[in-house]
């Protein structure tokens, strides 16, 4: 005769961290991505001028380089995020 117990049987998976609402951090992803963002971020705030220039000449390039394409993604993009 068996007794039940508490315990799960080997059988039962435990719940995932997704659905048991505990969030885990990727140290190894989050680390680096928050340090460029803030370097950055930072780079825009010590030097504004300098700031506007890169992204202007970065952005003119991005749209000489692909022309009507990006400026159909982009459109896209907004168009789906609304």
């Amino acid at each position: 005769m068996t007794t039940p117990t508490d315990e799960p049987s080997a059988a039962t998976p435990s719940p995932s961290p997704a659905t048991s609402g505990v969030s885990r951090v990727s140290w190894r992803v989050f680390a680096p991505a928050a340090a460029v963002i803030v370097l950055l971020a930072g780079l825009a705030i010590l030097f504004p001028d300098r700031a506007e220039s890169v992204v202007e000449a970065v952005q003119a390039d991005v749209i000489g380089a692909f022309g009507w394409y990006y400026v159909l993604i982009v459109a896209g993009f907004v168009l789906f995020a609304l």
